[in-house]
């Protein structure tokens, strides 16, 4: 097949698609063309057979299969900017896989943008900048699954051996407050060495009973010393009270004053 007849049909294609990617290949006197973007191929043996191929591939470019394939092609062309860091799933179709997050997002450009415009991402940039951190290698969903579950068992288990802890701590201190508590009491009813005080402790009994005889003398001290006070200061009062009131009366006189003046007593000189 002569070189001017591929670009013929080259051109056809072209006019109908100008994005379109065709390649090339000849086998002895067969030649065939195959759009690149949907892997659909025509070929041809002579002349007649060429404007036959052309026709059939010029309908196939302006059809739906290959204008999603184009559109498919255009979305990879356009997510492959964010590589090596978001690169196009192994396991998920229609996802791609965050190198740095080990997150799987939709394939399309609005996601990946809103996953790379957020702290999380942007943390593990600056490490991977940094080179701390290495790039992530996407792994099988089921292996994942396998992980997380081994993950979430081992901290159950870790949960659990610290409760049992817990409890077995707080039992432990329960008992040594209770022995505490039996001692102080047994020291209160009983008497016994004081650690605190350092010194032999009599029962609690044995210092309620001097505390309350100590408090009935010294009651009953105060009352009579409250009692001969009192007896001593009412005679006093009585001897210069009497004193008081018979000096003035026989010193004052009654008075004659002009009307409306107020009333007074004088005493005489």
């Amino acid at each position: 097949m002569s070189a001017a007849g591929i670009e013929a049909l080259r051109d056809a294609v072209r006019a109908v698609a100008p994005r379109a990617t065709l390649s090339t290949s000849v086998d002895g006197e067969t030649t065939r063309v195959t759009c690149e973007e949907t892997g659909h191929g025509v070929s041809w043996k002579d002349e007649g057979g060429r404007e036959g191929a052309t026709v059939a591939l010029v309908a196939h470019v302006g059809g739906k299969k290959f204008a999603a394939a184009l559109r498919e092609k255009e979305k990879r062309a356009t997510l492959a900017q964010y590589a090596p860091h978001i690169v196009e799933s192994k396991y998920v179709p229609g996802h791609v896989f965050c190198r740095l997050t080990g997150s799987r997002i939709k394939a399309n450009e609005e996601a990946v943008v809103r996953h790379a415009s957020g702290k999380r991402f942007s943390r593990a940039h600056a490490a991977a900048m940094a080179k701390k951190n290495a790039l992530l290698e996407e792994k099988d969903p089921a292996t994942e699954a396998e992980e997380r579950k081994a993950k979430a068992d081992a901290q159950a288990a870790r949960a659990k051996i610290n409760a049992e802890a817990k409890e077995e701590k707080t039992k432990k201190l329960m008992e040594e407050k209770m022995k505490r508590r039996a001692e102080k009491k047994r020291r209160r009813d009983n008497g016994g060495f004081d650690e605190n005080m350092g010194c032999w402790v009599p029962p609690h009994r044995d210092i309620e009973s001097d505390e309350s005889d100590e408090s009935d003398e010294e009651d009953e001290c105060s009352d009579a010393e409250n009692a001969e006070e009192g007896a001593q200061n009412d005679l006093e009062d009585d001897f210069y009270d009497d004193e008081d009131s018979s000096d003035d009366d026989e010193n004052l006189i009654a008075t004659v004053q002009a009307p409306g003046a107020p009333k007074r007593r004088r005493k005489a000189p």
